[in-house]
């Protein structure tokens, strides 16, 4: 028997000698684990992180004692694990099997809640400097009202006589959609990533899969939040103190060209480009400066240029901050974190366009970890403020957003938020509390819907009604984590939405109960 344990235990490490080249998953239950087992160490965090920053995989790993191939199978690894010297590949399904009901719905309408979402995970290495995933998945999903509203109002244009016509919806970390069955959504999405370590100090990251900046649960910088788009990540490591690195991806304005070559008319176009330049005194500190831009490179009717400020892999240089440019719109902005044992302070400040009067965004948070010496219970307290007009523009197609979707935080822009989370694991059991309010900063025309106004946003003309609100939103999550490496869980949610516009109170409840496997985020709690 002892023997058998040991040889079970070798193949567990060598399952998580993976690469270190290897991306981290992106979804928030390995991010917040990453900033747990840093410690007292403070990393760049612009994510997805890898293997070279920390052996994520080996530090959470499910080390109990398996006897037999089926339990050691389901709960420390891949469906299907080919493992050869310096060759891995590693295979998952990507799933959400969850049904559920709208307390709130009226007893005529019998639709339930569901996700259906069918889909393939596949990592792997090839020698020390490369490495690969992709992932695709089919998805069918009926939400809760208030997400079918979030997401129509940013769907897709088609021209039309007189201007545009807007049809279908776009999901937040999925895509564009096609109505399916009643008031539900069918969508497909992809996602590819090459990774290559070209020496100790450089490396190259090419491929759609999303980005964040900040260890906070918001980023006010660039969330994965929106739809992904293909772009290259360039890393380079000058030093223990000093570390840059350049994004640069293709972004769209979902607008129809009115004319094309094409079987369908493809979308306007923009060019994002971002610069992180980070500085570490000390290991458990880091200042980083970042700066990014959209850039237009075609509408309806006419082909800019390529503006040499936003190829320009210079901070702050790369962005329009101090200039009146037509055809680009940018921020600029410092992120911060302190390590302290088992707290972690971080925070961000951010500036939009100062000469114009827009204003600067702010965010102050602190996690808590093994909270009052209990293992694995972990607090999280966040606040979030945004001028209102922030990351927008006179010219709506210019807004620091993606196919519609903000670029940084889902409620975009004229909002104050406080943000509360915690979580306990014991054994393969857990607990999740998300509790989240809202209040518009300054009064909007849109309603509860109206700190969104990023892309949509009229500028100029003035606006009809003017109305505070609030929101207030809660979800618990309890469930059984089966297997760590794919985060696998059986789970129940109840989720709790209430909002004020200024006139009327709305409320939402929903319960869930469901199959899923997340590697990826999305955030459907604004």
């Amino acid at each position: 028997m002892r023997n058998f344990r040991i040889i079970l235990t070798l193949l567990a490490v060598n399952s998580f000698v993976f690469s270190q080249t290897a991306s981290l998953p992106l979804h928030d239950f390995y991010k917040r684990h990453f900033l747990q087992y840093s410690g007292k160490e403070v990393h760049e965090n612009l994510f997805p992180s890898n293997e070279a920053q920390l052996n994520l995989h080996w530090l959470m790993r499910d080390s109990s004692v398996q006897f037999s191939d089926f339990t050691y199978w389901l709960f420390q690894r891949h469906w299907i694990n080919l493992e050869k010297e310096n060759t891995k590949l590693y295979i998952s399904p990507l799933v959400d099997f969850s049904l559920g009901d709208d307390v709130n719905r009226s007893s005529a309408d019998k639709s339930k809640l569901f996700r259906n979402i069918r889909g393939v995970y596949v990592s792997g290495a090839i020698g020390k400097k490369f490495s690969f995933l992709f992932t695709f998945a089919e998805n069918q999903a009926r939400f809760m009202d208030y997400e079918n509203a979030y997401f129509r109002q940013s769907g897709e244009y088609y021209v039309k006589t007189g201007g545009y016509n807007r049809v279908n919806a776009v999901v937040p970390g999925g895509s564009r959609t096609k109505d399916f069955k009643v008031d539900a959504f069918d969508y497909a999405y992809s996602i590819g990533m090459v990774n290559f370590q070209a020496t100790d100090k450089l490396r190259f990251e090419f491929g759609n899969q999303g980005n964040f900046v900040g260890s906070g649960y918001r980023s006010l910088l660039l969330s994965d939040h929106t739809i992904n788009a293909l772009g290259l990540r360039t890393i380079y490591k000058f030093n223990d103190k000093w570390s840059y690195q350049w994004l640069i991806k293709n972004h769209r304005n979902l607008y129809r060209k009115p004319r094309t070559k094409f079987v369908e008319s493809p979308y306007e176009n923009k060019l994002y480009t971002a610069v992180y330049l980070t500085y570490k005194p000390v290991k458990s500190f880091a200042v980083s400066l970042f700066s990014a831009a959209n850039a237009l490179r075609g509408d309806s009717v006419v082909k800019h240029p390529v503006q040499w400020q936003s190829v320009l892999p210079v901070p702050v240089i790369n962005t329009d901050l101090a200039l009146n440019n037509k055809v680009m719109n940018g921020i600029v902005g410092l992120n911060l974190e302190w390590a302290l044992n088992k707290w972690r302070l971080y925070g961000q400040v951010v500036a939009d366009r100062l000469a114009s009067g827009t204003g600067i965004a702010g965010q102050l948070g602190v996690y808590y970890f093994d909270a009052f010496g209990v293992k694995n219970w972990t607090f999280q307290l966040e606040g979030n403020a945004v001028p209102k007009r922030f990351y927008a523009d006179e010219n709506s197609k210019l807004s620091y957003s993606n196919a519609q979707i903000t670029l940084a935080h889902p409620k975009g822009n004229n909002f104050a938020e406080l943000v509360f989370r915690t979580q306990y694991e014991w054994k393969r059991i857990y607990a999740e509390f998300t509790g989240i309010f809202y209040k518009n900063l300054n009064k909007s025309d849109r309603g509860e819907l109206g700190a969104n106004a990023v892309i949509t946003q009229n500028l100029v003309a003035a606006t009809a009604q003017e109305l505070m609100y609030t929101t207030n939103y809660q979800k618990i999550e309890i469930g059984y984590r089966f297997n760590r490496r794919y985060n696998g869980t059986v789970y129940v949610s109840f989720i709790n939405r209430s909002s004020y516009d200024g006139t009327d109170h709305s409320k939402q409840q929903s319960v869930m109960v469901g199959l899923k496997t997340s590697l990826f985020n999305q955030y459907f709690d604004f």
